[in-house]
């Protein structure tokens, strides 16, 4: 380091102060790893006659990716995750590198649709009276898959709609229901929904459930008008 010839007192200040590090690089700046698999860390310290190169790294989140904090060896913990190391200098906390640090996904692989929570009974078909709601449970394997986020559709919202495996039937007929990975369209589950007239309906013969009150009033006013042109002739 560079000082001026000043007392000894000064001239030890000044050396302190020209070498003490004022950049921490940190190689690789960037990590690819797969969970649970390890990688080195090296920080370089500017100046290079710095008086003090020791650094600590920190993890900013240790629960998504760890590091030793004398060694920079960095363990990927959770997949999916994005973390950034740091590579703090011991004399100024706030001269630091960074690495950041990303755990690979794990992938699903398929998707399968179930009449209970636990799995027991695989939804290949439903039915649900009109007006009435059932659910459907949706499993994607493996289960600690990095994506667990799905769409679900209706072939025919006017016979059944869905949301987050809530189906509601709407009126008397089959639709198809599907569960579909939103990372991956090519990974889904389908089950056939068939609503029946709900309770206190009738089924009209068109495709719609009326209530039994309304059903019997359309009836009878049919049947009087059938017979009030019966006595006029």
């Amino acid at each position: 380091c560079f000082s001026r010839p000043w007392s000894k007192k000064m001239l030890a200040e000044e050396l302190d102060n020209q070498c003490a590090a004022f950049l921490v690089a940190v190689e690789p700046e960037t990590v690819t790893l797969d969970a649970l698999d390890k990688a080195s860390l090296t920080a370089t310290i500017t100046p290079a006659d710095a008086t003090n190169k020791n650094v600590k790294w920190v993890s900013e989140n240790a629960e998504l990716v760890a590091v030793d904090a004398q060694t920079g060896e960095v363990t990927a913990v959770k997949p999916g995750a994005v973390c950034k190391i740091y590579a703090v200098s011991v004399d100024d906390e706030n001269i630091k590198g960074i690495c950041t640090v990303t755990v690979n996904g794990i992938e699903a692989e398929a998707l399968y649709l179930y009449l209970d929570e636990a799995g027991a009974e695989e939804a290949e078909t439903v039915t649900v009276k009109a007006g009435a709601p059932a659910t459907i449970f949706a499993w994607v394997e493996p289960s600690d898959a990095s994506d667990q986020e799905l769409m679900w559709t209706s072939s025919d919202e006017s016979v059944a709609t869905v949301a987050d495996g809530v189906i509601i039937g709407k009126k008397v007929g089959t639709a198809t229901i599907r569960a579909t990975l939103k990372s991956n369209s090519e990974i889904y589950a389908e089950c056939t929904v068939t609503v029946t007239p709900g309770d206190g309906s009738v089924d009209t013969g068109d495709g719609t459930a009326l209530p039994l009150l309304l059903a019997l009033t359309t009836a009878s006013g049919i049947l009087t008008t059938f017979i009030k042109r019966r006595k006029r002739a």
